[in-house]
């Protein structure tokens, strides 16, 4: 037995069901649209975090490094306070002898002349005192109060030695010599009583000043992501020494 079925709207409506190639052409070219935009910004989100991350790795690595210097710095005697003497110090310093003797001639005071004959020329890394607010150096010696509060020359402790030590693979010429992104990197020490301690590494620089009462020390530091991208940070801190 043969049965017709009529659907409702017969003919017309069977056409008007689906929908045609050009319409789904159109609604896949805007969904890829859609979709690479999705995946662009979430590429771009990601790397934002990963950056901030990076960035606050990098500054609480700083601020653990500087408040290590601090700690070592904080009973230190301003009047102990030596660096390492430069090319430029002993370059000064003859170049001060020889105006002195130049104003010797020109005055004929003999007490000028005897300055001039006595004043001393510093070695190569000798310590000397720094000049007051001028020199950021790599270095620092000093020697500290016992603890208490008021104490004289004679109750200090041994010298004690903060240094920064570039690796046996850099120069200290602005550049990265050993290839790693990172520019004079190197280590920081500390010296007390005959031991040689390790405070941080892989550190782009740390220089101390003495001016008046205080020293201001400045810490650079950087590091390198997994997609090679090199984050750089300073940090600047002033300790107020509190023994002469």
């Amino acid at each position: 037995m043969k049965m017709d079925v009529e659907f409702p709207g017969g003919e017309r409506a069977c056409r008007q069901s689906g929908f045609t190639l050009i319409e789904i052409i159109v609604v896949s070219v805007v969904l890829v649209a859609m979709l690479g935009a999705m995946v662009s910004t979430a590429g771009a989100v990601q790397t934002s975090v990963s950056t901030n991350e990076q960035s606050a790795g990098v500054e609480e690595r700083l601020r653990v490094i500087s408040e290590r210097i601090r700690h070592v710095l904080r009973p230190a005697s301003l009047s102990s306070c030596k660096t390492r003497a430069t090319n430029a110090d002993i370059q000064a310093a003859k170049m001060k002898r020889m105006l002195l003797f130049q104003q010797a001639k020109m005055t004929g005071r003999l007490a000028t002349y005897q300055e001039a004959l006595n004043y001393y020329i510093p070695k190569k890394d000798e310590w000397i005192f720094p000049v007051d607010g001028v020199q950021k150096r790599s270095n620092l010696q000093y020697r500290s109060a016992p603890g208490i509060l008021s104490v004289n020359i004679q109750d200090l402790t041994n010298t004690r030695e903060l240094e920064f030590v570039i690796d046996k693979k850099e120069l200290d010429n602005g550049k990265d010599d050993d290839g790693d992104g990172l520019v004079d990197e190197g280590r920081l020490f500390f010296y007390r009583d005959g031991k040689r301690i390790w405070l941080a590494e892989d550190l782009e620089g740390v220089k101390f000043t003495v001016s008046g009462r205080t020293i201001t020390f400045e810490v650079r530091c950087a590091r390198k992501d997994s997609l090679g991208r090199i984050e750089r940070m300073s940090q600047t801190h002033t300790v107020q020494l509190r023994n002469n």
